[in-house]
């Protein structure tokens, strides 16, 4: 069970005065307000009038969520049409004294509660969205005491506006907080309240300043603007993207590095060269630049595989089908002078310390693609014994930017050793890199070939996967009450992905829904790749999926005292507003959202609630989305060959004998408090290392 309860507060209500009203706001803004967050608010106020016995638009069982929204309680029942009737009439919801004075006489009783109580009322509530009908044991309403709970907060940090002396800015976020904290571990009740209450959890976390833990979003600025009051009014206040850090449409170099190198626009592959992808522990990104390469340069490109381990565990995770008859070297050491790796004509590795040490000890080129924050690289910090200090990190970052392809404008590296690239999976992390390191890279999305699998709408099935590779309770419970609240004339069914599955089998269905566990899934392009119809979240809703890793990262004890935020000395202004490292924030958790594909890729459906996902579906129109999603996927192909032509093109210009360097290679020694000597030069290993030289 995904609750996590916490103690009711029992606070004097001041008197009512307000200033602006968010459910007023919600029809007024119009064309400033995103279409999804116009429906929602459409969706669940204005047409749930439940047309015929059993559903609303043939596609919710209006039983179920008469039910879940309480409609047979007369008090609560009450308390919504009052609700519902100002918020049609556009009035001022904290300024009118019958609905305020109706969500205190709601409030008031619970005030008193035990924290089992409210546990107790969030479980009940999850079995009745699951379809059980059951009368309510305790008349506690989870949805109304959410949407009175809120009420409450406006009135209070109006009040607190009006008057800052009457301590009414500490009670409003306190009550913020109490009332967000119902919607339990990772707020997985966010997604089950779907019900004809007109209330997100987004409007209570931006009245949140001090939050205690990093699972609780809150906001940044420390007062807010004149008459704001909610999410969707806050965020007309939050800075865009200055230009300097803009992306073009496209999910290829949207930074525009490429089109910017004159060098590389007119760099051709003509020779035959030879790919070696080095297993760095993320398998799609692993396998994605073998593959790719080879497709897009057929007859010229060759690949190879090769890992330190026996690679059955990236078999089993994406299938025998997505190796293939792939060449694959199983077992090898990477820097023993490897024959594999000196056949090679170019090395692509994951990460930033690994491709620095490849280029060195193999004088080969190297591509470094990047799926990862910087710091979350193996090579420093203290998570093996060859982990390094940070400032010998940012060295080694540097050694790669001198080798750069796009940073040297396809010129040859000064110290004579070959070219490199370092080009980062998705904008997010481009971006974020952008902000540590004040130099700019490009990303280029996975085209994810290896999937081998195509959506054909035509012979699609009538069931829709739900994606579940993060294992997270709260899927499986998504895809539950999806089923229970459907009308029961409802065609579509949906399914919890299995382990294992297939990309085959995923292709077969008629769409996939993901609640993404992450800013950033390769998952997403691979699902992407098949043409097969995809519905996420809309923005507001990934405020509360796409960060549940971070926030667990943040929370886990092996991560503590580790580099991860910082910024590479001496780095100057910060190219973006925010922070990417301060996600546990609304403001930047927003900016930053913006910069993912589930936000920029076309054709992808977002959703707003439960109701709405059910609705997008069945009159999901397979064939046109299908088509969208491969013009695109097409349109990919087509800038990931260019891109690639460009970066290939100057690794053939400069990867003939290289001239001698006008300085040495550098030889960095340093100590650590688990090894007392360690070097980086030429590839040589902890025991090999000489011991003398400066530290």
């Amino acid at each position: 069970m995904p609750w996590g309860g916490c103690c009711p507060l029992a606070l004097a209500m001041p008197s009512r005065r307000s200033r602006g009203s968010w459910l007023a706001l919600a029809f007024s803004v119009g064309a400033a307000a995103e279409a999804p967050v116009h429906k929602h608010w459409l969706l669940q106020a204005a047409s749930w009038a439940f047309p015929g016995p059993n559903g609303t638009f043939e596609a919710v069982d209006a039983r179920v969520l008469r039910h879940s929204s309480c409609e047979e309680d007369p008090k609560w029942d009450s308390f919504r049409n009052m609700l519902v009737a100002a918020m049609d009439a556009g009035k001022v919801l904290s300024q009118d004294g019958a609905l305020q004075d109706a969500a205190e006489s709601l409030l008031e009783p619970l005030d008193q509660q035990s924290d089992e109580f409210f546990q107790d009322g969030g479980a009940e509530f999850m079995r009745h969205l699951q379809g059980d009908l059951s009368p309510r044991t305790s008349g506690f309403c989870f949805p109304g005491y959410q949407a009175a709970c809120l009420m409450r907060v406006l009135r209070l940090a109006a009040l607190a506006l009006a008057a800052p002396e009457s301590g009414a800015s500490y009670s409003a976020e306190a009550n913020a907080q109490t009332c967000a904290n119902f919607y339990g571990k990772d707020f997985a009740l966010e997604y089950m309240s779907s019900t004809s209450w007109p209330v997100r959890l987004l409007d209570l976390q931006v009245h949140i300043v001090n939050s205690p833990g990093v699972q609780m979003p809150m906001r940044l600025a420390r007062t807010l603007p004149t008459g704001v009051e909610t999410y969707d009014q806050l965020r007309q206040h939050w800075p865009q993207p200055p230009h300097s850090a803009q992306l073009t449409a496209g999910s290829v170099d949207p930074q525009g590095l490429s089109k910017a190198c004159l060098l590389c626009r007119a760099a051709r592959v003509t020779q035959q060269i030879r790919v070696l992808s080095v297993d760095g522990g993320h398998c799609a990104l692993w396998l994605e630049p073998a593959i790719t390469l080879r497709a897009l340069f057929p007859g010229i490109v060759t690949s190879q595989l090769a890992s330190y381990s026996s690679g059955t565990h990236c078999l089993d995770l994406m299938g025998k089908d997505a190796f293939g008859d792939e060449p694959f070297l199983a077992n090898q050491e990477y820097f023993g002078n490897n024959p594999a790796f000196r056949a090679a004509d170019v090395l692509v590795g994951q990460w930033v310390g690994e491709c620095a040490k490849l280029r060195t000890h193999y004088s080969k080129p190297v591509i470094a693609y990047l799926g990862f924050l910087l710091l979350n690289d193996p090579s420093v910090g203290q998570y093996h014994a060859w982990s390094e200090p940070l400032e010998h990190f940012w060295e080694r970052l540097a050694f790669l930017d001198a080798c750069d392809v796009h940073s040297l404008q396809g010129l040859a590296p000064a110290d004579g050793g070959p070219p490199c690239a370092a080009v980062y999976e998705e904008p997010q992390l481009a971006e974020a890199a952008h902000w540590q390191t004040g130099r700019r890279k490009p990303s280029v999305r996975p085209l994810s070939l290896y999937v081998r699998a195509v959506h054909d709408p035509s012979s699609s099935s009538e069931r829709v996967l739900v994606v579940n590779r993060g294992r997270l309770v709260r899927d499986t419970m998504f895809c539950n009450t999806l089923n229970a609240i459907r009308h029961p004339d409802y065609r579509y069914s949906f399914i919890d992905q299995q382990k294992g599955m297939p990309y085959a089998e995923m292709a077969s269905y008629r769409a996939a829904v993901m609640l993404p566990w992450d800013m950033n899934l390769v998952m997403f392009h691979d699902l992407y790749a098949m043409n097969l119809p995809l519905f996420l979240p809309d923005r507001q809703g990934l405020h509360h999926v796409a960060l549940t890793y971070f926030s667990r990262f943040l929370r886990n004890a092996a991560h503590q005292g580790m580099p991860f935020s910082e910024h590479v000395p001496g780095r100057g202004a910060p190219p973006h507003p925010f922070s990417p490292f301060q996600l546990e924030y609304v403001e930047a958790r927003d900016y930053w959202l913006g910069f993912t594909e589930y936000l920029r890729a076309p054709a992808v459906g977002r959703f707003a609630s439960l109701p709405d996902l059910l609705l997008q579906v069945s009159q999901l129109d397979g064939v046109k989305v299908s088509n969208r999603m491969r013009a695109h996927n097409a349109h990919s192909f087509r800038q990931s060959h260019s891109f690639w032509s460009g970066v290939l093109g100057i690794f053939e210009k400069h990867r003939g004998p290289t001239q001698e360097a006008d300085v040495p290679v550098p030889v960095w020694h340093f100590k650590t408090p688990w090894s007392d000597s360690l070097c980086w030069s030429q590839g040589l290993t902890e025991e090999q290392c000489c011991s003398d030289g400066p530290e």
